[in-house]
Order: structure tokens, then sequence, then C-alpha cells
């Protein structure tokens, strides 16, 4: 039974996870991580405490592992870098499913196994662990170029905000193949967005903005950052990229078509060796896979994928012997799966949703960068 002891505990949790959910992404977004850490560790500690007072062993002890990540990057023992950020957040995921399980009361034995997948991600963030073959790949295949989005918040008192567009279009044309910069389409927010292949690194692109009025340079992951400026009515109009993974050619086919009907930019491969080196260098917000995979399987895709690119959203698609191995994916920060054979509306709806998630998480990211 839940006593009133326990739902002010929930609440709390609850209020406190999204706290320490948006202190990391703005963390991610200006690489001032310090209190970030102190906020997020803070509230670790105090949902521990409560989790311990309230029965629930396995949370607790998650939560410890968390906080022993949280202070080895005090110490500066592990850097803060994307897949530390892509297992606290999921992390975060996790442990809100877990405690709203409990909240009604669900059967709790299943967390511990629940937990296992994440635990491993937390050990293998430790500097001395082998590499997996999917992660060989991404190290065998180096690359100074890269796509990234650029954001910059104007100050309200910018006069002409087309004008400083341009100037912003004339000094980054220099820097690699600027493929966009404009005006974001919601002018209330005084915000100009662009896009760009280039080698030079975040400090330098930061650096190289000179131009007046210009009150914040945020600059991220392409694949994470188009909605980065865009008003919420114009999100529909926006070509969201999706990597589609199926060793399947007839039905690879179907799906891509299926998909760029709807209004999808997508691209099709048959194997996840194929699909690493596009993850890493071409920006896709959603991954769509096959779980039985010849070679690496979905399974690890989806992992690596995740763990480079913690927005990324992931569907996994299963025939029903494999539904074990998809709810393992959906632990490892998958959205959802699809079984077999595939409810093209279905699917079309999880892309779908897998963008209004997407929505949320840079809906915070305005808020913040407004205050």
């Amino acid at each position: 039974m839940v006593t009133e002891y326990d739902e002010m505990f929930f609440e709390e949790a609850f209020e406190q996870l999204e706290s320490a959910a948006e202190a990391l992404v703005e963390a991610e977004k200006s690489a001032d991580w310090r209190d970030a850490v102190d906020l997020v560790f803070r509230a670790f500690h105090s949902i521990k405490g409560g989790a311990q007072m309230v029965g629930l062993e396995e949370i607790e002890e998650l939560l410890h592992e968390l906080e022993n990540i949280l202070t080895e990057i005090r110490n500066e023992t592990i850097e803060p870098n994307t897949e530390v950020i892509s297992v606290l957040l999921d992390a975060i995921a996790v442990i809100e499913t877990d405690l709203g399980f409990a909240q009604r009361g669900a059967n709790l034995e299943s967390f511990g196994q629940r937990h296992d997948p994440l635990l491993l991600r937390i050990k293998e963030l430790n500097p001395n662990s082998e590499p997996s073959k999917a992660e060989q790949i991404f190290q065998a295949k180096p690359s100074k170029r890269r796509m990234v989005a650029l954001y910059f918040a104007l100050s309200q008192d910018a006069p002409m905000p087309e004008v400083t567009a341009v100037l912003l279009e004339k000094q980054y044309q220099e820097t690699g193949n600027l493929l966009h910069m404009g005006l974001g389409t919601d002018r209330s927010r005084q915000v100009v967005v662009g896009s760009l292949e280039t080698e030079m690194n975040d400090e330098e692109l930061k650096r190289l903005c000179t131009v007046s009025y210009v009150d914040q340079v945020h600059i991220c992951a392409y694949g994470q950052c188009i909605y980065a400026g865009v008003a919420q009515e114009e999100l529909p109009k926006l070509r969201l990229k999706v990597l589609l993974v199926e060793d399947n050619a007839v039905l690879l086919l179907t799906l891509q078509r299926v998909l760029q009907k709807t209004g999808f930019d997508v691209s099709a491969v048959t194997s996840a060796e194929e699909a690493l080196p596009l993850i890493e260098s071409e920006g896709f917000q959603v991954l769509i896979t096959d779980i039985q995979l010849p070679g690496i399987d979905g399974l690890e895709l989806a992992r690596q994928a995740k763990k480079r690119f913690s927005l990324i959203q992931i569907i996994v698609i299963t025939a029903e012997t494999t539904i074990s191995k998809a709810t393992e994916a959906l632990e490892l920060g998958a959205s959802e799966y699809l079984l077999k054979p595939l409810d093209m509306r279905e699917l079309i709806r999880a892309v779908e949703q897998s963008q209004n998630r997407l929505v949320k998480w840079w809906d915070r990211l305005h808020k913040w960068s407004a205050r």
C-alpha cells in the first residue's frame, strides 16, 4: 500500500529527475559541467535516501553506482563526454520508469534484470575496458570533418537580425562547407541557426564569431540540433533525418519509400557495419534497425548510437521470437519496438512520436536560452 510519505517521495523524486535531466542537457550545450554535476549528484543522493526509506533497494543500488560516476567526474578521472551524458540521461529515464511502476504498486522483482544492461554501460565507462567490435569500427574510421549545428542567440536589442544573419553567413563561409545560415523561424526569440561541415573544433568556431549583438553561441552535433530556433508550428514541415537498417533488401526499399512519401529524409543500408560510420558523420535524428542483422546485430548498433548521440531516437524491428532482445534494446535507450510483419501506420506513428520527443527536449533548451 502506498502511504502519504511514499507519495511525497515519488512527487519530489520525479521533480528532481526532471531538474537533473535539464541540467545535463544544459551542460552538454554549454560545456560548463561543474554546477550540473553537483546538482545531479544532489538529486541522485536525495532520491537514493528516499528509495532506501520506502524499500526500493534496486533503485538505491543503481543510484549508488551513478553517484560513483559523478564522483569520478568531479575528480576529473572521467571526462563528461557524450557517452557519459548518454548513460546518465538513460539512467534518469530508467529510474523514472521504475518509480512509476513502484508508485502504481507493480511487481518490483524485475528491476535488477532491467538494470543489468545499464550497469554494464556504467562499467564500460572505465577507460581500461576492451572496445567492442562496433567501437573498433568507429575508431578505425577517424574523420576530422564533422557536421555541426550552430545556434546564435541574439540580444533582444539587436536592430536588424536579418543583417546579423548575413554577417554570420559571410564569417562562417570560409570555415568549411556551410550548408545553411539564417534566422530561426520563431522571430520572437532572436535566433540565427546554421549547419556546417568543418574540421574546426567547438572552441575555434565560437572564437570565430565577432559579429555584434550575438549574446551566446552554442554548437552541437547536427543530428541533435535540427530543431534549434524553430517555432512549434513549423516543426511538422521539417524533414526528419532517418537511417534504416534492414538486411532484407525488399523490405528495406519498401520502408524507405513509405517514410519518404510521408516527408522524411531517409537513408537505407543493409548492415550495422555500413550504418556505424553514417551515424558518426551524417547527423540522423532517428535510427530504425532490425535486431537480427548479419555481423554486428541491431542491439549493439543501438547501444553504440545511443552512447555517442544521447538524443538520437531508436526504433527496433523484431520478429516475435526475439521480443526479449527488443526489451533489452528498450533498456539500452531505444524508444520502442515494432513487430514483424510491420504495420506501416504503426511505423509512421513511431517516427512521428520520435519527432515529438525531440521537440520536447528542444523546448527545454529554448526555455533555458531565454532565461
